[in-house]
């Protein structure tokens, strides 16, 4: 592992011989590992000379890079406002003791020209896309980027962010969304306000995809619906990561409005009262939420179910999949009102202090490894199950759990 700190200059060259990049109005630059973004830039376009950006970090900065493979990608707007992202090359760091260089990890690096091309433009074709750069994001972590990304959002264009920092001060809205998508994989969203940092209403058939979202003051992700009119089902939501202060993602359903058949792909729940809390209000019944590899490392409670409405508002059918868990938390599982037919299933041991449900919560099953509170023969997987909001064992004949 090497570390390139401020002193030093290393050679990170992006080589673009379809566009100048002198016209350039924006340009980042990304640099990824595995699994995280080390670091993003937007490039000071007074700096680039010829047909090369030459990546130099600041006083700021200090980028820890190993011998192996990364990433890198460029995100630009012209003046005239041509866009382009070049594809996402995997790159492989080179030693040769002088400085660091980034070349294709499929090539081996020419010894006689040591400033070879790493990337060069193939952009994406962005005709259906609209990205915030478009109307004026900077994704620098200072600007203000809500109304740009609102705009990209509203064009009517499935939309594009690249890496970077977006800095928001009120919700993002999504609305009347059909087949639609967001495509924000590395992005960062940090929302300074109260309420949502993003709220979805009629959509169905997304995919939104949002590397990390901090909000410290309000919540991270809100599904909402108040009337037969308003709705959201089959919408797939992505995200690495949720810091937040109340819910990472909300759900709430009041008169005849529903959120139905909707999926979730977690990260870290790493700050907030609660993972996902669904809370059923209205006429309808809440059903066919799907929660996969969500991490309960930070918030008080994992997931919360809250029919307040009787049978008209229960909770049922629905499912949550290899959900891990940390210390940090209270609650994997917390009921109130009817919840019925539903599964927890993990690889990681539970205990019955894990779930607080109330007694109108019938048949959840609970898989997981449980054997040793339970009088049960010895084998991998056992099964529980919650009935009348306590969590029993599976046996001939159903017995209470002590502790």
């Amino acid at each position: 592992m090497v570390t390139i700190a401020l002193g030093t200059t290393p050679t990170i060259l992006i080589n673009l011989d379809k566009v100048d990049p002198k016209t350039f109005v924006v340009a980042d630059l990304t640099i990824k590992g595995r699994n995280n973004i080390l670091l993003t830039r937007n490039i000071d376009t007074a700096a680039i000379e010829d047909s090369q950006i030459s990546w130099k970090l600041t006083q700021k900065e200090t980028l820890a890079l190993g011998l192996g493979t990364y990433s890198v990608m460029c995100n630009w707007v012209t003046a005239d406002g041509t866009r382009g992202i070049t594809k996402e090359d995997t790159l492989q760091v080179i030693d040769n003791h002088e400085r660091w260089e980034l070349y294709p990890s499929d090539v081996e690096p020419d010894d006689d020209d040591p400033t070879e091309t790493i990337i060069q433009t193939d952009p994406l074709n962005l005709d259906a896309y609209a990205t915030p750069q478009m109307y004026g994001a900077r994704a620098d972590g200072y600007t203000d980027d809500t109304e740009a990304i609102q705009q990209a959002i509203d064009s009517g264009k499935s939309v594009y962010l690249s890496a970077g920092e977006y800095r928001i001060t009120a919700p993002l809205v999504i609305t009347n969304k059909n087949y639609w998508n967001l495509h924000g994989e590395d992005a960062i969203i940090v929302y300074s306000g109260t309420g949502y940092a993003v709220r979805i209403l009629n959509a169905a058939h997304c995919r939104i995809s949002i590397g990390m979202i901090t909000a410290l003051q309000g919540g991270g992700v809100e599904f909402y619906s108040d009337s037969r009119q308003s709705w959201n089902q089959y919408v797939t939501l992505e995200f690495e990561a949720i810091r937040c202060a109340t819910d990472c993602i909300h759900v709430e359903t009041a008169g005849e409005g529903w959120c139905n058949e909707n999926r979730i792909h977690g990260g870290q729940f790493m700050a907030g009262q609660n993972g996902l809390h669904i809370v059923s209000t209205g006429a309808e019944t809440t059903n066919g939420w799907k929660v996969y590899d969500c991490g309960i490392e930070g918030v008080t409670t994992g997931i919360y179910l809250e029919s307040t409405n009787g049978e008209n508002s229960a909770i049922c059918n629905s499912a949550f999949i290899n959900c891990r868990y940390g210390e940090s938390f209270e609650k994997i599982l917390k009921t109130e009102g009817i919840v019925y037919d539903c599964k927890w299933s993990a690889p990681t041991a539970v205990i019955p202090s894990f779930f607080d449900c109330s007694e109108q919560t019938d048949r959840v099953v609970v898989e997981s490894p449980i054997s040793y509170y339970w009088r049960l023969p010895s084998r991998t997987w056992h099964r529980g199950c919650i009935i009348g909001g306590v969590l029993k064992g599976e046996a001939t004949s159903y017995e209470e759990v002590t502790v």
